[in-house]
Formats: structure tokens, sequence, C-alpha cells
């Protein structure tokens, strides 16, 4: 993908975001928004988003396996929770598609609240963790090498000269 293709997509800024290794997240999902499947869910989560902006809410994707995104959840966020190592939940990927996301690659796709329900269970099960991990992981190197502001810039200078 050149620079032209992809310069009015979403970036961000990757230098906040760090790679923690499985066995340091206690969250078991993140979700930006209410949803009825999701408080049925047993186990560590959080769902109030207003409270996480920043830098408590990198801290808070650093900690957590699974983000949870609706339609009204911004392609910035999803990128950084895929660029924390976060397992990227959506219902939302037409832009993700466009830049080059594949869905069971980089993200999962969900259609209705009990298809999210049981995609985070699974995901939240002891024998889907490897599949959740290289699906996160794909997702993660994906997008720091491809949609980071770094990465646009120096694409955008290696085609100027």
């Amino acid at each position: 993908m050149s620079y032209e293709q992809y310069v009015n997509y979403p970036s961000i800024d990757a230098s906040e975001f760090h790679d923690f290794e499985e066995h340091d997240r206690n969250i078991g999902f993140f979700a930006s928004f209410e949803n009825e499947a999701l408080n049925i869910i047993e186990g560590e989560k959080i769902t109030a988003p207003e409270e996480y902006k920043g830098e408590a809410f990198t801290q808070a994707l650093n900690r957590t396996k699974i983000y949870v995104a609706g339609l009204s959840t911004s392609v910035e966020k999803m990128l950084g929770a895929m660029a924390c190592g976060c397992l990227l939940i959506t219902n939302n990927d037409t832009v993700l598609k466009e830049m080059g996301y594949v869905d069971n690659i980089h993200y999962s796709f969900y259609t209705t609240s009990q298809d999210l329900k049981e995609q985070v269970e699974f995901f939240l099960q002891r024998e889907s963790r490897r599949k959740r991990m290289v699906t996160a992981r794909n997702g993660q190197y994906f997008t720091t090498e491809n949609h980071t502001d770094l990465k646009r810039e120096e694409t955008k200078n290696s085609n100027t000269i």
C-alpha cells in the first residue's frame, strides 16, 4: 500500500503502546459501549469507556485481552486496541477492510448480540487462547507496520525522494 492510498485514513502514535505478555493481561475484555450480551458474560471486564481517555485508555488496553468495538467506536480507538495487542471484536469493519485488515486474521467480526456473546466467551476460554493470541498479534503487527504516524511519515518521505 503506498502513501497515497491511505493518506485519508486514521493513523496512531504507537509510542504509547507497550507489548505486554499474556500473563500480564488480567482484564478479560474492554467494551467501548454498553451491550446486553456483554453484561451477562462472567469475568473481569471494563464497560465504562467515558472514564478511559488518553493514558488511562492505553493503560487499560495494555491489561486487556479483548477489545469490543461497536458502530460508534472510532477507527483510532480500534487501531489503538490492536496496537496494544488486544484481540479486536467489532461489527464495524468497513474502514478496517479498506485499510487492508482481514476478518479472522487481524480481528474478529460479529453480527448480532448473541454472536458477540459467543465470540467473547469462546476467546476467553483456555482452549481458545492460541487463536485469540495469534489473531491479536496479527492485528498488532499489521497496525504497527502500516498504520502508525511514524510509518506514514517514513512512507511519505521515501515517496518524495
